[in-house]
């Protein structure tokens, strides 16, 4: 998992869409998409609000009927950067949620996550994706990994705070969740991506216009308020580690899993052990 760099001309702060992070993610989504022989005709849910996956799939390969989320709006992404405590106030799983509840079940041939694990309850995503699926459709998506924004805690630490970011699944967790949800021969990987940013406040506008709030202390973690003077001395914790390295990591894990028949389901015997199957454990 060798860190890959990647230089965007094209990015901008305050753009929600397109991301130069976000674009790369679509790419490598719908290069894995393409590995997957398909069926014609094939009907597809897509959830997430990021650059869409089929910008970059051949029209040969289009599924027949696509259903977006479209949870994030400008007016939405204008409305978080107004005031910092919006960052605590918003979330994005409201919708999310209520989007997913209101399509049918077993309608997809396959669901498209792009950045949702981290930001839901994982294990109702699941849950979710795979009552949505029909039998021998497939889930594939994206979502980060606890080496996202290391820059950030570091930044935090130098301000006296250590970071505990919430709800950040490695790639061992997100197999767990997908094997422990109904779904067989999940596939998950890795890759840290390197994005360049100017300034703190690049990031930060980006951050708002992502729904991320993993960077922000807790109040337990930094035993009090966020005052001006904390905030102001972490934004230039941050900017010092930007102007020696000038990129930002970004860890993301890929995964796909099947609906079948008969789905792989972990069971615990009388000691509490789980048992998986040796085609399944990654062991050789």
């Amino acid at each position: 998992m060798s860190p890959f760099s990647a230089n965007f001309s094209g990015h901008q702060p305050n753009n929600s869409l397109p991301l130069g992070l976000h674009t790369v993610i679509a790419k490598e989504i719908a290069n894995r998409l393409l590995e997957i022989n398909l069926p014609n005709k094939v009907s597809a849910l897509e959830h997430g609000d990021l650059v869409s996956v089929f910008h970059y799939v051949p029209i040969s390969h289009q599924p027949a009927r696509v259903i977006q989320s479209k949870s994030l709006t400008t007016e939405s992404h204008d409305r978080l950067t107004q005031r910092l405590w919006k960052f605590f106030s918003s979330s994005p799983t409201q919708s999310d949620h209520g989007f997913l509840d209101n399509q049918k079940t077993n309608n997809f041939d396959y669901v498209v996550s792009q950045l949702r694990y981290h930001q839901c309850n994982p294990t109702q995503l699941s849950q979710q994706y795979f009552s949505k699926l029909k039998l021998g459709g497939f889930l594939i998506g994206a979502c980060f990994g606890p080496d996202t924004l290391v820059e950030c805690r570091q930044a935090w630490q130098a301000c006296g705070i250590t970071l505990i970011p919430d709800n950040i699944p490695d790639m061992h967790d997100v197999g767990d969740l997908l094997l422990g949800n109904g779904f067989s021969d999940p596939v998950v990987d890795s890759e840290t991506f390197s994005i360049p940013y100017d300034n703190a406040d690049m990031l930060l506008a980006d951050l708002s216009a992502f729904h991320e709030t993993n960077w922000l202390p807790r109040h337990s973690e930094r035993q009090g308020l966020l005052t001006p003077k904390l905030w102001r001395s972490f934004k230039e914790a941050l900017n010092a580690i930007l102007s020696k390295k000038s990129t930002i990591s970004f860890e993301i894990v890929f995964f796909h899993g099947w609906k079948t028949e008969q789905p792989f389901k972990q069971k615990s015997n009388s000691a509490g052990e789980i048992n998986i199957p040796l085609h399944l454990s990654g062991l050789k």
